[in-house]
């Protein structure tokens, strides 16, 4: 009993100095704020005096004075953006300081405790920190998954230390809520608080609650490719922004506006819209595939993703059969054998003659397409060779040319000034006709080399497609021939490259990402029991390898963070390959209705949205299997109601009821789900469906 006494006075001792140091940290973020304000007030004061100096010195020197202020816009925006940029970080520090500490110690060293944060906080001239980036390499103690020996790459190598104790914190509009000692595994009742809560129309950062094998990911250095085949609720997709965060804050001089996401839709990409901001990055370009090319390439008749995915949903065996077609093997094997067959077709069979004179012999330009400029795309490199016979032409054209005017000069030097007077007139009429037929034999041999330009690639292909539409399978085949014939590339610098909700992508469309940029750096997410589009291939991640030619790392996540234990257990017998281990948290036991009739469906829907709504759930989705039964479903429930239809890329979630179709729902996460579904339905679309729960599931079976 005395031992129990004892243990709680113990802790309340520690809570106590705890909340002592909460306030005493805070005191300072807000002094530093107050520093920093004074500091902006301070380079702005000092600008406008400096200002009035120069456009006093400049004032005779307009350009001088225009050359002043585009210098001082610079230098204003940039220091504006550091003090804005600290400023937030310090306004953001004063609600939550840190979130964790870790006591440590290395050998023949005292112990040290370091206090984990959102951003780092070290006073100006002073070397310890008060507060350490959750980047930071040291932070990853933090992370680590039980007390005792451990180690953390810092820039000199390696440091072993001992973790003596690990504390998390619960700290909410600067006052400490709760502390626990947490050895970070999966009973961390931190973990267990976020788990619980309700979702929000935004995916949130998990700085507090990152797991040890999700750490692991996320500290790979930049130049690391990395597959992540996880399940759903694993945590990829905040993985891989948080992967983002890090490797922008310590190598941020190498890959400062170099790093690119590929999300699988615009709904997508506005739900992980916060992560990034929050966490201190603005400005990563976030884009689809589907719309990185069509901007890429300047497309104007490529037919919507909404309507490929509506063709794919409405099982149109023809189109399928095309999607299918055009990703294979088979197919690209078709485009190169057609880019050799255009090559060959390039290649001279005869002399390249000009008026009696060799231009250049058939094994001379042959020569050239083979083997000189072989490593240029095909028709940079006949367009190089066209300019070589060009000027090969112009030498010999200008050659001609001085011919003519020799003979012109020597026949009027031969006459008398009287025959002069007579024949000059003829004879320069007779030099410039002569010039007149060598400017069209010149024009003539240019236009027979016509065939050197090349061919446009949209037009060409529209033969290869016979005519049909451009769609989304177009796309990757279509760049792909780019890049081989006219070597188009990537306007700015791309150092590294995440891709979410890989599943769906294919290896050519990879290829041609991969070409395009000319990087080498990939963190690839993704889960093989949630691709939608019809492979051929069950695992498309593993195709992957061969296309990254560095040193990948691959990571296997099964653990699932986001559902309750019965809604993954019953996501997990919907697909056989999986071997999903979900987190200890229980619900609901989800609720299954068998032969369910369309008529009442609209009862039973407003009823899940009543009884969510009684539950205090922020949001709440009703999914099926296209956008097409979306609309229908949502053309039954009363006008009343109010319910938001995500029926395109243009709509974006909010909170509340939501009718989603599920080619949309990737990636997504809702507090209740009624999953509606039909016989001819695949166990990957239900599995979809049901692992986009997190509280409770019920399963409509029509």
């Amino acid at each position: 009993m005395n031992n129990i006494k004892d243990s709680d006075i113990m802790k309340q001792i520690e809570f106590e100095l705890e909340e002592k140091h909460v306030e005493e940290v805070i005191h300072t973020i807000k002094d530093e704020i107050l520093k920093y304000v004074d500091k902006r007030k301070q380079f702005t004061d000092y600008l406008l005096e400096y200002r009035k100096k120069a456009i006093e010195e400049y004032k005779d020197d307009e350009d001088k004075i225009i050359e002043y202020f585009d210098h001082e816009r610079f230098i204003k925006e940039e220091a504006y953006k550091s003090f804005d940029r600290k400023l937030i970080e310090l306004t953001k520090l004063k609600v939550s300081p840190y979130f964790g500490s870790v006591e440590f110690k290395e050998d023949k060293f005292a112990p040290e405790k370091m206090y984990i944060g959102r951003f780092g906080l070290t006073l100006e001239d002073e070397y310890e920190p008060i507060v350490v980036d959750w980047r930071a390499p040291i932070a990853s103690l933090f992370y680590k998954g039980k007390i005792g020996k451990s180690s953390f790459e810092a820039p000199d190598g390696k440091i072993e230390v001992d973790i003596l104790k690990r504390n998390q914190y619960v700290i909410k509009s600067g006052e400490l809520k709760g502390l626990f000692s947490s050895e970070k595994d999966v009973k961390d009742e931190i973990l267990q608080e976020i788990l619980c809560s309700n979702t929000s129309e935004k995916l949130k950062d998990i700085i507090m609650s990152i797991q040890e094998e999700q750490d692991e990911i996320i500290r790979l250095p930049y130049n690391k490719s990395s597959i992540v085949d996880g399940v759903a609720g694993s945590g990829k997709t905040t993985i891989a922004l948080h992967r983002i965060a890090y490797i922008l804050y310590n190598y941020r001089k190498q890959l400062e506006d170099k790093v690119l996401i590929f999300g699988p839709n615009m709904i997508f990409m506005d739900y992980i819209s916060n992560v990034l901001p929050e966490l201190g990055e603005t400005g990563v370009p976030q884009d689809t595939f589907h719309e990185f090319v069509i901007k890429a390439l300047k497309l104007k008749s490529v037919n919507s993703y909404d309507i490929f995915l509506s063709s794919i949903f409405h099982n149109d065996d023809e189109f399928i059969n095309d999607y299918k077609f055009k990703n294979s093997a088979e197919f690209k094997c078709k485009l190169d054998n057609i880019i050799k067959d255009l090559e060959n077709n390039l290649l001279a069979t005869e002399d390249i003659v000009f008026r009696d004179r060799l231009v250049a012999s058939k094994e001379e330009i042959n020569e050239m397409f083979l083997e000189y400029y072989k490593s240029m795309p095909l028709y940079r490199r006949s367009r190089k060779i066209r300019r070589i016979l060009f000027n090969k032409l112009t030498s010999i054209r200008n050659e001609i040319f001085y011919e003519i005017d020799r003979e012109y000069k020597e026949e009027l030097n031969k006459l008398s000034d009287s025959e002069r007077n007579i024949q000059e007139n003829n004879i320069a009429l007779n030099r410039r006709m002569k010039i007149e037929e060598l400017i069209r034999n010149v024009m003539k041999a240019k236009d027979e080399l016509a065939y050197l330009k090349g061919e446009n690639i949209l037009k060409y292909y529209d033969e290869i497609n016979n005519e049909k539409d451009l769609n989304h399978q177009d796309l990757a085949p279509i760049m792909y021939l780019e890049l081989k014939l006219n070597g188009i590339r990537h306007d700015g610098e791309i150092k590294h490259i995440v891709i979410d909700e890989a599943q769906d992508w294919t290896n050519l469309q990879l290829e041609v990402i991969k070409e395009y940029t000319k990087c080498n750096n990939f963190t690839i997410v993704g889960d093989c029991n949630q691709s939608m589009l019809p492979m051929d291939r069950e695992n498309v991640l593993n195709n992957f390898e061969s296309i990254l030619d560095n040193n990948i790392l691959k990571f296997k996540l099964n653990k699932s963070y986001r559902s309750t234990k019965e809604i993954m257990e019953y996501a997990n017998e919907l697909v056989v390959n999986t071997d999903i281990v979900p987190l200890v948290r229980s619900g609901e036991k989800v609720k299954v209705e068998e032969k369910v009739k369309v008529e009442n469906l609209a009862q039973k829907i407003e009823e899940f949205y009543n009884k969510s709504k009684e539950k205090g759930y922020e949001t709440s989705a009703v999914i099926c299997n296209s956008i097409a039964f979306s609309k229908e479903i949502k053309n039954k429930l009363s006008k009343e109601l109010d319910v938001k239809l995500i029926d395109s890329e243009e709509v974006y979630l909010n909170k509340g009821n939501i009718i989603i179709p599920v080619c949309y729902g990737k990636g997504l996460e809702f507090d209740a789900v009624m999953m509606i579904t039909e016989e001819f339905d695949t166990p990957k679309a239900q599995y979809v469906m049901a692992t986009r729960a997190l509280h409770e599931l019920t399963h409509l079976k029509l």
